[in-house]
């Protein structure tokens, strides 16, 4: 299983975020945020590489870390899968 550390530059602010967009196409590992945090809107995952959600995903955590998303708004999630 590919990992990799939360990508560079990837800084919680101290009120959090407003919206919230991951949308990585090029993506070729999993993504690790490794924070807690909040978003006052919504927060969408648009795309994470190819379809391989083993391999190509946005978590939380590598290890048994324990993290917090708050989402008082929506949290999409849109699967995309390509032949």
């Amino acid at each position: 299983m590919g990992t990799a550390p939360a990508p560079a530059g990837f800084a919680v602010p101290a009120l959090g975020f407003g919206n919230l967009t991951w949308n990585s196409p090029g993506q070729t590992t999993n993504a690790y945020l490794e924070a807690s945090f909040n978003v006052q809107g919504d927060f969408s995952i648009l795309s994470t590489g190819a379809f391989d959600p083993a391999n190509h995903a946005v978590r939380m955590s590598p290890d048994a870390g324990s993290y917090i998303i708050n989402v008082p708004e929506i949290f999409w999630w849109i699967t995309v899968r390509s032949k």
